[in-house]
């Protein structure tokens, strides 16, 4: 299972990274006029990716989330912390975008892994 990492810069030290959490909560959208699924992580701003399946948009995903993680961690930074406010306000947003269009607010939130390690 993989670990993703952040980077700790420590007093002097060369960066070095450390586990930070397993997996990041996604919301999934599906389209009700197209097949497509969109998959957001919200701890990873930016990270947005879709399929024509649930299950084609979350291995988009994992594989985005390993990108941003690893491109996150060469400017020194990370994921945001993953609070129940942060998840609430990507819902919400979601939910706002579906009702804008005239869809349903049907939407769904699951936890996922990046696709690859991190070189500790």
């Amino acid at each position: 299972m993989r670990s993703p990492m952040f980077v700790l810069q420590m007093c002097g030290q060369p960066a070095r990274y450390t586990t930070l959490m397993a997996a990041f909560t996604v919301v999934l959208s599906p389209d009700p006029e197209l097949p497509a699924w969109v998959a957001i992580c919200p701890a990873m701003p930016g990270a947005v990716t879709e399929g024509t399946t649930r299950e084609e948009a979350l291995n988009a995903m994992s594989l985005v989330m390993s990108a941003w993680i690893d491109l996150a961690a060469e400017d020194g930074y990370g994921p945001l912390p993953e609070t129940p406010a942060l998840v609430a306000e990507e819902v919400a947003a979601v939910l706002r975008d579906r009702e804008e269009a005239g869809w349903d607010r049907t939407i769904e939130t699951t936890m996922l892994e990046p696709a690859e390690a991190i070189p500790a």
